[in-house]
């Protein structure tokens, strides 16, 4: 079911907690002194524990899990995961190597909610509460990942899900084209399929095309024209540690800008004028 009513709500969702311990310390200053008030974390990456130790510090924070099938180690076991590997027996790179596989048929549904699961019971073995799904790349959006990953947040008890999209009008790359014409595919019928699961979804999403760029200019003008209900922003906020810009550094993000914007006083004083409510 969609979150909807006459107010504007913002739940401003940090990802890619646990990527580094420079990236965890950032999105935890950004919810203590700044707007974030959710952070989705990935079990897959080496800054998993710290991001564990730093919720349980934080335990205001509401948490998700941003399912991961690119770019990373698997959680699982290799052998039963094949078809989602490199030679290497790591994740394929990125989405372009995934959705070549994928669309070719030669990724199967069955390692995909394997890892999945093996995915959320890591973080709940830890005693965290997984609150909602999302995923890196958003490729939990692909007909026939979205459906299993329905089913799965039913078994865990995961209330909702991240509904991606961006209107085609303002897509400035190859990339966006990509990812947007991945994520539209079959819109309304994901729509329809949690609603009839009971799982809610933010009835606006922002943050697809300034994706780890966002500025506080950006903050302060969409505030100006939000749409009533709920809205889910996006975010990418952290430190930019040496393990980051080894291994990160190609995305183009500036995750230091995104921690300023979401901590500045400025973009504070635009929520309170406007009477745009928080919502975790």
């Amino acid at each position: 079911m969609s979150i909807k009513g006459n107010i504007k709500g913002i739940i401003i969702n940090a990802d890619d907690f646990g990527l580094t311990e420079g990236i965890n310390r950032g999105i935890i200053d950004a919810f203590s002194q700044g707007i974030v008030t959710r952070a989705s974390i990935m079990p897959c990456a080496v800054g998993f524990n710290h991001a564990i130790s730093l919720i349980k510090q934080n335990p205001g924070l509401n948490i998700g899990i941003h399912l991961t099938l690119v770019g990373e180690k698997p959680v699982s076991s290799r052998d039963k995961i094949g078809s989602l590997l490199e030679p290497d027996g790591a994740l394929y790179r990125n989405h372009r190597a995934f959705l070549l596989k994928y669309f070719s048929k030669k990724i199967k549904l069955d390692e995909i909610s394997h890892e999945f699961e093996c995915q959320i019971k890591k973080i709940l073995d830890t005693g965290v509460k997984v609150n909602h799904m999302d995923s890196h790349q958003h490729l939990h959006m692909l007909p026939g990942i979205f459906e299993l990953s329905i089913g799965l947040a039913k078994k865990y008890g995961i209330k909702n899900i991240r509904i991606t999209r961006q209107n085609y009008l303002t897509i400035g790359s190859f990339r966006e084209f990509a990812l947007v014409a991945m994520n539209s595919l079959s819109l309304k019928q994901h729509k329809k399929k949690l609603s009839a699961s009971d799982i809610c979804f933010t009835s606006n999403f922002w943050g697809f095309k300034k994706g780890g760029l966002i500025k506080e200019k950006d903050l302060l003008s969409f505030f100006d024209r939000i749409k009533p209900g709920i809205t889910e922003i996006m975010c990418h906020p952290g430190y930019s540690d040496q393990e980051y810009m080894r291994k990160y550094s190609f995305w183009g993000y500036n995750p230091d800008e995104e921690l300023k914007a979401l901590t500045s006083q400025n973009v504070k004083n635009k929520l309170k004028d406007k009477g745009i409510e928080l919502i975790s």
